[in-house]
């Protein structure tokens, strides 16, 4: 009698789920986590286990040089259905989780984000970021402009907060 072995054939992985470089965000629910791929942000539904959508941060353009663009901070919107995504070359990224779109995409700072925090009292309208390039941008999201930068820090920005 001859014994038959289980034959085990390549199959496609996940990826990477999460990566040490950037922070994980909830929804208000608790059922949906935002993890910071190595160039995209995953969306994960933790009842059903499953991914649901990928924001990718890296355009075709910026990939001529071979400079990859990774995301570094995620911050949920209170309106519940936007994310505001930092990246390493220092955009934000505004994505749509609900209708899966890019919303706009700021830009100012000179190197990599490191906090995101959107003001509570504005109802979402109103988003401050940290970089390592010692800056702080308080961007309005209606006219999608900077409205105040804040220079003085010796090191990268690491914590906002509205008061």
């Amino acid at each position: 009698m001859m014994k038959s072995y289980l034959r085990y054939g390549p199959r496609k992985t996940f990826g990477v789920i999460a990566s040490p470089n950037c922070n994980i965000a909830f929804d208000s629910s608790g059922q949906l986590v935002f993890t910071g791929g190595i160039q995209e942000c995953n969306v994960w539904n933790l009842r059903q286990t499953s991914l649901i959508s990928q924001f990718p941060v890296q355009e075709v353009y910026n990939n001529l040089y071979g400079a990859q663009t990774t995301v570094t901070y995620i911050c949920r919107s209170p309106d519940e259905c936007t994310v505001a995504i930092g990246c390493s070359n220092g955009d934000i990224k505004i994505y749509n989780y609900i209708n899966n779109s890019l919303v706009i995409t700021l830009s100012g700072h000179r190197s990599a984000i490191t906090s995101l925090t959107y003001d509570l009292s504005k109802k979402g309208m109103t988003v401050a970021s940290g970089s390592a390039d010692s800056d702080i941008y308080v961007w309005d999201l209606v006219s999608n402009t900077a409205v105040l930068k804040l220079k003085g820090h010796k090191d990268a920005v690491t914590g906002l907060a509205f008061l």
